[in-house]
C-alpha cells in the first residue's frame, strides 16, 4: 500500500485506479479508444486479474471508461465536467503518475 500525503492509505486498487484516471487527464488515451484487457493490464501491473478488473470497474462507475461487453473497456467521452473530475479525483502523486504515462509507462 501506498501512502499518501496526509497519510491515509491507498489499497492497490485504488492506486491503479488513480494512476489510470491521472493518465486518461493527462491524454494517454483518446475517446472511444480501447484500453487494454483485463489480463494484459494486470500483467503490467504486477496485479491479480480480480484486483484490475476492480479498478476497471470503479473506472466505469466514475464515468471514465465504458465496458462494452464481449468488447473490452474504452475511454469514454470525456467532457469539461469530466475533466475537472479528473484532476479532483486525487492530486497525491499526480505528478510521477503523469511523467510514468507520458514516459510510455504501462498502465
Amino acid at each position: 500500500m501506498r501512502v499518501t500525503g496526509s497519510g491515509r492509505k491507498l489499497s492497490r486498487v485504488d492506486q491503479i485506479v488513480e494512476k489510470v484516471a491521472l493518465m486518461l487527464e493527462a491524454g494517454a488515451y483518446k475517446t472511444f479508444e480501447r484500453l487494454p484487457s483485463i489480463r494484459q493490464a494486470a500483467r503490467e501491473n504486477g496485479v491479480s486479474k480480480n484486483t484490475m478488473a476492480e479498478a476497471y470497474d470503479r473506472l466505469v462507475a466514475r464515468g471514465l471508461l465504458e465496458a462494452r461487453a464481449g468488447s473490452g473497456y474504452y475511454m469514454s467521452q470525456v467532457g469539461p465536467a469530466s475533466k475537472t473530475r479528473l484532476r479532483l479525483m486525487s492530486r497525491c502523486g499526480r505528478r510521477h503518475v503523469v511523467a510514468a504515462g507520458a514516459a510510455g509507462t504501462a498502465l
